[in-house]
């Protein structure tokens, strides 16, 4: 599994959950290392999950003919795409919003220790400090958290 990101401390984190290589789009050609780690073919399937027009066209530029992206980031601003890239490639597309009917194949996986989510929380908050320990905290240092979990009650 190749992962794509420019964090430092998510880079170990990605490595931590799985991930075999983990690319920065800002020190390498992204495009052309996923090409050279898969034979030239690209990926089978990707996931955007930052909602950005560069990262998404990235994310589908990755992946091998007839390969599917997912869409799962909330895009702010219009793009622009050259929808004959996937015609002529027949490559496949889709978004994913809301969680829908994910939760129970999930949590499945955490229960009975398929996926291991402990490396990816880095804060445990009570319901008081969304605001401040989490919101802020979140958008504020980024290089420092991946998911801060919120219960009514501090944990």
């Amino acid at each position: 599994m190749i992962a794509l990101e420019m964090s430092t401390a998510r880079k170990a984190k990605a490595l931590e959950v799985g991930a075999t290589r983990v690319l920065d789009p800002k020190q390498c050609d992204a495009l052309a290392e996923i090409r050279a780690l898969t034979g030239g073919l690209g990926a089978d399937v990707s996931f955007e999950c930052i909602g950005n027009k560069h990262t998404a066209k990235l994310a589908i530029d990755a992946i091998r003919k007839a390969g599917k992206c997912v869409l799962v980031g909330i895009f702010e601003e219009p793009s622009e795409f050259n929808f004959f890239d996937l015609v002529s490639t027949e490559k496949q597309v889709m978004g994913a919003l809301a969680y829908n009917g994910e939760f129970a194949d999930v949590i499945a996986f955490i229960a009975d220790g398929r996926l291991d989510i402990s490396p990816l929380v880095t804060g445990r908050i009570g319901l008081e400090g969304i605001v401040s320990e989490g919101f802020e905290e979140l958008v504020n240092n980024k290089e420092q958290n991946v998911k801060i979990i919120v219960s009514p009650a501090r944990l």
